[in-house]
């Protein structure tokens, strides 16, 4: 009976060391002036890695990006952290927010 190999997970390990490393190299140096090797160099990868995972270097630079983007949207998200907060926090404590959303009383009063 043939031995089942395991499934490695060393490849997203790899390409995350990859981004990590790119984020601080391409921060430094831009596009132009990284270098493949630099990077490689400081994720402690062969460089035949990037265009193993990612294609050419432009195609690693946009992965990196979005890489970047994701990292900064989980630290410092867009709705300010309010996401996390209880539902009732806003209404059911603010009674009168109601008609701070409708723009005038006048427009909110109950008529009855």
């Amino acid at each position: 009976m043939p031995v089942k190999a395991k499934p490695r997970n060393d490849g997203e390990v790899t390409r995350m060391r990859l981004l990590g490393a790119a984020c601080s190299v391409f921060s430094a140096k831009g596009f132009r002036d990284a270098t493949v090797q630099e990077i490689c160099r400081q994720a402690e990868v062969n460089p035949a890695l990037i265009s193993y995972h990612f294609g050419d270097k432009a195609s690693f630079y946009e992965a990196v990006w979005r890489h970047c983007v994701k990292r900064a949207r989980q630290h410092y998200p867009v709705d300010g952290g309010a996401g996390s907060m209880p539902r009732w926090s806003t209404s059911s404590i603010l009674p009168w927010q109601a008609s701070l959303q409708c723009g005038s009383k006048s427009t909110c009063a109950n008529p009855n």
